[in-house]
């Protein structure tokens, strides 16, 4: 195999990789919301497990997993602008985050409060209860304290004294699978084109092949490698996870 051919192969299988990943932290986001969602709504159906709970406990493990929730979502954003978006689909896809926070609410005041946590405080501070419900909520007083909500202020400001989290939560996760899905639109040619290479490889091998990875030639011949496998299931799973876009159709046979 001469060196272009290799280095085209191993592009292909890090595209795979860069798609595996994209896929994977979606859903670390969205576990990390439906996690939070599920304990404030199992909080409000006053679920026993909280028996044991005294006020500071159910504040903090609330935050915490507030936390989790927003990390994870700025984490997926920053890794996502990069790896196998072309210059141009770098900037598409900067619209498109542009387009999702101008006109979801949830996503402008989620992106700005995992702010807040960062640099000013932790958001859940009171505990509501009575006979049949508990509600953890955030007090607009405090929000208000933060002086760097930029342009939303004015939206914070008409938000209800104490804010319970659980409708934009609800609100928000589809907002991030979506966003997801439409990133795939601007690497399916990079996706096509591994499929087509590998293919080829498949093809000459008669079966699967993979890539030999080793620090150095010396240690390749002590035996200190590890293979790592290039099939055509990783490519067809991509296939399937892209075709999820309504504009993207991808066949491979």
């Amino acid at each position: 195999m001469h060196q272009k051919e290799f280095d085209d192969l191993f592009s292909s299988k890090k595209v795979i990789g860069f798609h595996q990943a994209n896929k994977k932290m979606r859903e670390m986001v969205i576990d990390n919301g439906n996690e939070l969602y599920s304990y404030l709504r199992r909080l409000q159906d006053n679920d026993e497990v909280f028996n044991d709970m005294d006020e500071l406990e159910i504040i903090f493990e609330g935050n915490r997993l507030l936390l989790n929730f927003l990390n994870s979502f700025r984490a997926f954003l920053d890794h996502s602008s990069q790896g196998y978006l072309t210059k141009n689909h770098k900037k598409d896809y900067e619209d498109l985050i542009s387009r999702f926070y101008d006109s979801n609410f949830s996503y402008r005041f989620f992106y700005k409060l995992r702010n807040f946590i960062t640099h000013y405080s932790f958001p859940f501070t009171t505990v509501e209860q009575s006979y049949e419900r508990t509600f953890l909520k955030v007090r607009k007083e405090d929000l208000l304290e933060f002086e760097k909500w930029g342009a939303i202020k004015n939206e914070v400001e008409e938000l209800e004294e104490e804010i319970d989290l659980v409708p934009y939560i609800k609100e928000f996760i589809p907002i991030i699978n979506a966003l997801s899905i439409q990133k795939m639109y601007y690497y399916k040619e990079q996706i096509k084109e591994a499929h087509k290479m590998a293919v080829k490889y498949v093809q000459e091998c008669e079966g699967t092949f993979g890539f030999i990875h080793t620090p150095s030639r010396s240690e390749f011949r002590n035996k200190n490698f590890n293979i790592i496998p290039f099939t055509l299931s990783d490519i067809h799973e991509a296939a399937k996870d892209l075709n999820a876009h309504p504009h993207i159709n991808v066949n491979f046979h």
